[in-house]
């Protein structure tokens, strides 16, 4: 939380946090930052209701902010937004889609006051794009996760903004990580990519051990 907060502080007006039920101090060290925390209704993994409390956000945010970045903690957008915006504004785009790039690292990154993507900058083209730079109040509807749009009212532009997936820090971290999740999704079925069986994409093998 530490290094989200360093990264979007710089480029954002107001950040913004949904909780769904840390049990750790990620809520203080949040408000401590000068961002709100918003606690949801959802606990854990439910990747479908998260999605939803998103799209409730970013139609509420109409009227009150021009554009809403809607990530995971573990994702950074970098990029020309003053150019994102204007091309947005000139071809009449409510979404921009953002080229995703996987990084890697040996174990949790130790912050030493620098960016995070300034200590672990080496990473993968691949299996993270994502739709989530929104104007506020645009109608659309994401799938669970968020990484793809599934109605097509809405006009996807494609500018250059990149989003760095910080998910794969060794076969360690990324273990623990998918067991937590695991235990904490209410729906197996739909968390595979967490399961202890499982052994494609996201998951701690593919990793490497």
């Amino acid at each position: 939380m530490p290094f989200f907060l360093r990264h979007y502080w710089t480029i954002a007006d107001e950040i913004i946090v949904q909780d769904c039920g840390s049990t750790d101090a990620t809520c203080d060290i949040v408000r401590a930052s000068g961002a709100m925390v918003i606690p949801t209704g959802t606990w854990g993994m439910d990747e479908k209701r998260r999605r939803d409390e998103s799209h409730e956000f970013v139609n509420g945010a109409k009227g009150y902010t021009k554009w809403v970045i809607a990530v995971d903690a573990d994702e950074f957008v970098l990029g020309d937004f003053d150019r994102a915006f204007a091309d947005a504004d000139r071809l009449g785009a409510d979404v921009l889609h953002t080229t995703g790039w996987t990084m890697t690292g040996e174990g949790f990154p130790v912050d030493d006051g620098r960016q995070i993507y300034e200590i672990r900058n080496q990473g993968f083209r691949g299996g993270a794009d994502k739709p989530c730079v929104c104007r506020a109040g645009a109608q659309f509807l994401w799938s669970a996760g968020r990484h793809f749009i599934e109605t097509q009212e809405t006009r996807v532009m494609h500018p250059l903004l990149h989003l760095l997936h910080f998910r794969y820090m060794g076969y360690a971290y990324t273990k623990e990580r998918n067991d937590k999740n695991w235990a904490n999704s209410p729906n197996k079925l739909t968390a595979h990519t967490c399961s202890p069986d499982y052994r494609g994409a996201h998951s701690a093998h593919s990793a490497g051990e």
